[in-house]
């Protein structure tokens, strides 16, 4: 009983500092990776190695200003993954992809389609937010405070809520991610430019890293169904779920030629032996062949040098010959 309430404290002391710690952090980078529970914390993980990844790629585009809400938006990232990712759902559940975060919702919020006022009232998540490293000063990011609503995610979340009625219930049944947490901004008046509007030097390295994370968030929560929200999102999704096929696919496919192989070299083998036993029993037979062939020569000329001694030795020869 003390050896349970020891470890049961723990836990508990552990939960607390992890909640303690992701509440102090403005950077998902920088929340510590859960020590004690199971399966908590992997989606933050991804999403903080995702975000690191990020934060190292260098755009070619000069007049494009990049937000990145993971990075200052961090708190209410690590919110949502925890409390609607990890700990509300079960394998089997239905993946929402969609593209990269809109001015009004994610960029304000760190949420997917992030409408203050549904991530506020629906999901109960009001967290402080900081800001961008260079702000644009058309695309000003004001968190929770602002009073402009993002229309994809009124839509988006507006349905959920008629379906489900509840946060919890919904998430219990699906989960939203978005492909590409960047937003990007170009110039003077920061017109959004989508991830498929980039070029390939840019494009690139970035849909590798999202390529990654999606992978490995697809893993994690093994859903039974991955939904992209627009065509851009549909097809990552494809060229994301080829690949875990097509590896699926190569592994089987190297077992299944491992076996091939296997068989062949066993075939290979036995047909060999077969070879050596039929070659041996041939060259068997061909040496008793030779051998009689031989023979019957040397009988013949022996017969004939027999013949030629006998004949001139008429003794030895009987009547006749």
């Amino acid at each position: 009983m003390r050896r349970f309430r020891k470890i049961k404290g723990s836990a508990q002391r552990l939960r607390k500092e992890d909640a303690d710690a992701s509440e102090n952090s403005t950077n998902i980078c920088a929340i510590p990776q859960p020590r004690c529970l199971i399966g908590d914390g992997v989606l933050i993980c991804i999403m903080r190695s995702l975000c690191e990844k990020l934060e190292s790629l260098k755009f070619t585009h000069s007049d494009i200003i990049v937000y990145n809400p993971l990075h200052y938006a961090g708190r209410s990232a690590a919110m949502y993954l925890k409390r609607y990712g990890e700990l509300n759902g079960k394998p089997g559940r239905v993946l929402f992809v969609g593209m990269n975060p809109g001015p009004w919702g994610m960029v304000q919020t760190g949420i997917p389609f992030g409408d203050v006022g549904f991530v506020r009232d629906w999901m109960g998540i009001d967290t402080p937010v900081g800001q961008p490293k260079v702000l644009h000063p058309k695309r000003q990011v004001m968190g929770f405070s602002i009073n402009r609503g993002e229309q994809s995610g009124k839509r988006f979340w507006g349905l959920m809520e008629e379906t489900c009625h509840t946060a919890q219930c919904f998430f219990s049944r699906a989960f939203v991610y978005n492909y590409c947490p960047l937003a990007f901004f170009k110039g003077p008046k920061g017109t959004n430019l989508t991830p498929d509007k980039l070029r390939s030097k840019d494009s690139k390295p970035l849909f590798e890293a999202c390529d990654g994370a999606l992978r490995s968030i697809i893993f994690e929560l093994q859903p039974s169904f991955v939904v992209g929200v627009g065509n851009f999102a549909h097809k990552r999704i494809q060229a994301t779920i080829s690949g875990i096929v097509s590896k699926k696919m190569d592994s089987t496919e190297q077992r299944t030629e491992g076996k091939r192989t296997k068989g062949r070299r066993r075939s290979a083998l036995n047909a060999t032996h077969e070879n050596k036993l039929k070659s041996a029993s041939r060259r068997k037979t061909g040496q008793t062949i030779n051998k009689f062939k031989s023979k019957k020569k040397t009988v013949r000329v022996e017969f004939l040098d027999e013949s030629r001694t006998r004949a001139t030795n008429p003794r030895e020869e009987p009547a006749g010959w």
